[in-house]
């Protein structure tokens, strides 16, 4: 008596799609306190910077930068800051000490972060 194995192979195509969801982040911040809140993967803008506006806490918190990506805050001294926004986690900080050069000293980065994917 003769035996044959039947081997079956399963192959998961991974395609990329534009209908892949877009992850949402955003950055609180209180120019009165220095405080900032953070929020990332996100399925909505909305809902980011809700999120973001939550965690910060302080009543004068507002939305300072929302992004897809990668994102980042400087603060330096009275609460000056810079904001930055790219691809890639150190340009996004590059970009943040930057901005926040021009509005106060001793600026250094409070959040960096990217979504998902980057």
């Amino acid at each position: 008596m003769r035996r044959s194995v039947c081997l079956a192979a399963v192959v998961t195509v991974l395609v990329p799609s534009a209908a892949l969801a877009e992850l949402y982040a955003a950055i609180a911040f209180s120019p009165s306190t220095g405080r900032s809140g953070t929020s990332w993967n996100y399925n909505s803008q909305n809902e980011a910077e809700t999120e973001a506006y939550y965690q910060c806490g302080i009543e004068d918190c507002d939305t300072v930068l929302w992004f897809t990506q990668c994102g980042a805050i400087a603060v330096g001294d009275g609460y000056g800051y810079g904001t930055g926004y790219a691809t890639s986690l150190n340009t996004a900080t590059n970009t943040a000490l930057q901005y926040c050069d021009g509005y106060a000293n001793n600026c250094q980065i409070t959040a960096a972060f990217c979504n998902d994917g980057y």
